[in-house]
């Protein structure tokens, strides 16, 4: 936001095309998506590592020390 602003005062041209600012509306519309996507991401993450977890106790897997710690 502070870069299409400043874009815009400076009078900048990318690509041929005039920098604008940008509305709040549209800044805090992209942060919620974001926000939405890293929760959902981050859910989906948890939910297959201890699908993976589960699966990995049953047959009774160990991990190497190079699995555990990258």
């Amino acid at each position: 936001m502070l870069l299409s602003e400043g874009g815009e005062l400076a009078q900048l041209q990318l690509f041929g095309f005039k920098v604008e600012a940008m509305s709040k509306s549209t800044f805090y519309f992209i942060l919620f998506v974001l926000v939405a996507v890293d929760v959902v991401q981050s859910g989906y993450r948890k939910k297959t590592f201890d699908a993976k977890s589960l699966r990995d106790a049953e047959i009774g897997f160990q991990p190497m020390a190079s699995e555990i710690f990258g």
